[in-house]
């Protein structure tokens, strides 16, 4: 399933697990591997990230899905939130205090692993707290799933058009005071349903990577259309009767996605693949920042993109997304803009158009 959902489209599926990922899950315990995480949040640029031990466990072990779709994913933006400054050093510190009970207090008592792999949900309120997560839920992609993969692409398009448009939002925001809250359900609901199919699916192509495409759900936003139910797990209770009922686990039965010794002894492939930069790329070709790779081009038009000689295709990746890899099977066509004959930047220049026109 990570495999699939690290894939840059449905064309290219890495062959392992990026480095990121695998210090996080080779880590000796959960609690080193919430160090990790950390340290992989803070050398991204951000330091104040909160997130419960339950998170770092279930990704430890590989479990990113709940089997119930009323409730937020385990690998979901509703997971992360600002750290308040008087507590950030306790979430950076925290695993200190997990090793120590681990190593030195022969083992955890069965009420300290529920309240490790306890799940927090965190629905954000404010503008700025949606963005937030969503900012912090996309470097989590990174580190997990990696930089280039389909989701990380959409997430960040995702936040160019919020950001293109926050006054519209701020207005919504009048009429519906959970606005962000069920925005930002919307989009946790879709990434659970590509990820079961990443999970589901036995090749790469049968994953259909339109569903992260979120263009639609923030169209419903800016036309007044969006209109989605929160789950009872979001309703709001009467603090006096919150006080006295007892509190439930919010997890259900978990899915084990692997077997992780058996995956870390699969033999790697592709070491020679390297990943080439165009330092010169050509300023008509460009993505638009709204755009996606995998969604808007990948595999939009495959029999009609042009010829670059009578060996080999034009690489619309390495025009496009400004890089490719060192064995492409189009390699001959990655040259500097200056070196693009005029001939098949026409061509190019088409077969883009052709792309973004839907047809």
């Amino acid at each position: 399933m990570l495999l699939f959902a690290s894939a840059m489209d449905n064309e290219t599926v890495p062959t392992d697990l990026t480095d990121s990922c695998k210090r996080v899950i080779n880590s000796k315990t959960v609690a080193l591997a919430k160090q990790e995480i950390n340290l992989q949040f803070k050398s991204r640029g951000l330091n104040m990230v909160s997130f419960p031990t339950g998170y770092t466990s279930n990704m430890y072990n590989g479990i990113l899905l709940w089997s119930s779709m009323d409730t937020p994913s385990n690998h979901s933006p509703f997971t992360f939130r600002e750290a308040e400054p008087i507590r950030m050093e306790e979430q950076m510190n925290r695993h200190l205090t997990l090793q120590l009970i681990l190593t030195q207090g022969k083992g955890m008592t069965v009420d300290e692993i529920k309240a490790a792999n306890k799940q927090e949900v965190h629905a954000p309120m404010t503008f700025t707290d949606m963005t937030m997560q969503l900012q912090m839920f996309t470097i989590a992609n990174d580190i997990f799933l990696g930089e280039i993969s389909v989701g990380s692409q959409c997430l960040r398009s995702l936040q160019t058009m919020i950001d293109r448009n926050r006054s519209i939002f701020w207005a919504r925001e009048i009429l519906d005071k959970q606005l962000y809250s069920k925005f930002l359900f919307a989009i946790d609901s879709r990434f659970q349903i590509w990820f079961k199919q990443c999970r589901n699916a036995r090749n790469c192509n049968k994953v259909d990577n339109n569903t992260i495409n979120f263009t639609p759900v923030v169209s419903q936003v800016l036309y007044g259309s969006f209109h989605y139910n929160l789950p009872p797990t979001f309703q709001m209770k009467d603090p006096a009767v919150a006080a006295t009922a007892t509190t439930k686990s919010a997890s259900d039965k978990k899915e084990n996605n692997g077997n992780k010794d058996s995956q870390q002894k699969k033999k790697k492939k592709g070491e020679d693949r390297a990943m080439v930069k165009n330092e010169a790329p050509h300023p008509e070709l460009y993505m638009l920042s709204t755009e996606t790779w995998a969604i808007n081009f990948a595999s939009k038009h495959v029999d009609k993109r042009p010829k670059w000689n009578e060996t080999c295709h034009c690489c619309p990746r390495w025009f496009l997304k400004k890089y490719c890899f060192s064995d492409c099977k189009n390699k001959n066509s990655h040259v500097k803009a200056n070196d693009i004959p005029m001939e098949n930047l026409t061509n190019m220049k088409a077969w883009i158009k052709l792309c973004r026109s839907g047809n």
